[in-house]
């Protein structure tokens, strides 16, 4: 037997093993954005080609609106700690979701605050560059807040508390330097966030809007 092997549907919900290891969505971002520092040590500009970049977008490179949480320079705040956060409420999300409907929350979660943004960028000629899982990190702390509103972190301190900070301070951090992509782009994952952990059933606050999903996306038939 090999050491790569495709599971069965009753198999888990992940997507393949490698060895002992069960490859989730939550899993094989992690890796691909650890693996990207190494890449960046190796040079750089190898990461280039993924950075959301907004006046290469418009030049033709679509991939840029799905490619730009991959590219993680070596840096503890800004990469490593995102990537772990990012794995510890990716994991619990992708339990409740299942392995498709997860999959493509994400996926949700990456393409509607990029396109957003480009209308952004193009609308007012301001343009922009986002790359890191720091925001992909943001969109699935707000998931899994609206999910569970009465999550506690350490210090038994509310964990929409820690969130809530934790943007804030981001957000004024865009407005300090006068960064409105920035800032646009955060709001986006935010509200795409607590949008999509509603409409795919899982968020208990019922305020929030419920929009309607395509059957392929739901798996309901």
């Amino acid at each position: 037997m090999g050491r790569y092997s495709i599971p069965s549907r009753s198999s888990g919900d992940h997507w393949f093993r490698v060895g002992t290891v069960d490859v989730t969505t939550t899993v094989l971002i992690s890796a691909l954005a650890c693996l990207s520092m190494f890449v960046y040590a190796a040079g750089p500009a190898l990461l280039t080609p993924l950075v959301l970049i907004s006046t290469q977008v418009t030049s033709g490179q679509i991939w840029r609106l799905v490619t730009w949480p991959m590219p993680n320079p070596p840096d503890f705040w800004m990469s490593v700690i995102p990537i772990a956060i990012f794995y510890y409420f990716g994991r619990d999300l992708e339990r409740m979701l299942g392995r498709t409907k997860y999959l493509w929350m994400v996926l949700i979660l990456v393409t509607v605050p990029a396109v957003g943004d480009m209308l952004f960028a193009i609308g007012t000629g301001q343009p922009f560059a986002v790359y890191g899982i720091a925001f992909l990190e943001a969109g699935v702390i707000v998931a899994f807040v609206v999910t569970n509103p009465t999550a506690r972190s350490f210090f038994d301190i509310p964990l929409w508390v820690i969130g809530a900070v934790f943007l804030a301070v981001n957000a004024l951090q865009y407005v300090g330097v006068r960064n409105w992509a920035q800032l646009v782009f955060l709001t986006l994952v935010v509200i795409t966030g607590m949008i999509g952990a509603r409409s795919f059933g899982i968020s208990r606050l019922v305020w929030i809007p419920k929009l309607p999903l395509p059957a392929f996306v739901t798996g309901d038939h």
